[in-house]
């Protein structure tokens, strides 16, 4: 009967194991079912631009198209469809950290240098939102040891974000300071 308690013992214990373990894997896949449900809501947006676009490049009946027409429609094409792209890349890269496969390629990298790409790539959005971009860096600005690459993808997201949800005739700052002038000026700012 001792056997029959500990083996008893075991089993109870493997039971606690394989719950806590089904309890956490249905946790994950809820996560993964909610990040799942909020990409295809991120992508249907971008591809609706791009199927509008196209549709009134199709649709157009002149007979020569104005060319401003033409410009303005295939850069909302090409913006709509990089922001597309963007996501699907991030997903892939979620998919490498998850399996432990994000690889990383750190470099000195000039931070501002960046800003300024990464602002140019988003002009045209901003434009048609009706809101400036702008960047600032201290010019005591470090180069930072990073992946170009992701922080680029960063601030493109950012960027992109801060367009989407800055009111018409607003302003967005890219702005780049050293830790110890932002608490400073963090500090000197009314509450």
């Amino acid at each position: 009967t001792q056997q029959l308690e500990a083996a008893l013992g075991v089993l109870r214990q493997a039971e606690s194991k394989l719950k806590l373990s089904l309890q956490s894997e249905q946790a994950q896949s809820l996560g993964k079912s909610e990040l799942l449900a909020n990409v295809v809501h991120e992508l249907r947006t971008p591809l609706t631009a791009v199927l509008g676009f196209a549709e009134i490049l199709r649709d157009d009946t002149g007979d020569a198209i104005d060319r401003v027409k033409l410009r303005e429609c295939t850069g909302n094409i090409h913006a709509a469809a990089e922001h597309a792209l963007g996501i699907v890349g991030g997903m892939l890269d979620i998919a490498r950290a998850d399996a432990g496969k994000l690889d990383l390629d750190l470099r000195e990298v000039d931070v501002e240098q960046t800003a300024q790409a990464t602002v140019k790539m988003r002009a045209g959005i901003a434009e048609t939102a009706g809101v400036a971009l702008q960047v600032k860096f201290a010019p005591d600005f470090p180069r930072l040891k990073t992946d170009e690459r992701r922080l680029k993808q960063i601030l493109i997201n950012i960027v992109t974000n801060s367009i989407k949800f800055t009111p018409k005739g607003g302003r967005v700052t890219v702005e780049g300071k050293r830790a110890d002038e932002a608490i400073a000026t963090a500090a000197k700012a009314p509450d």
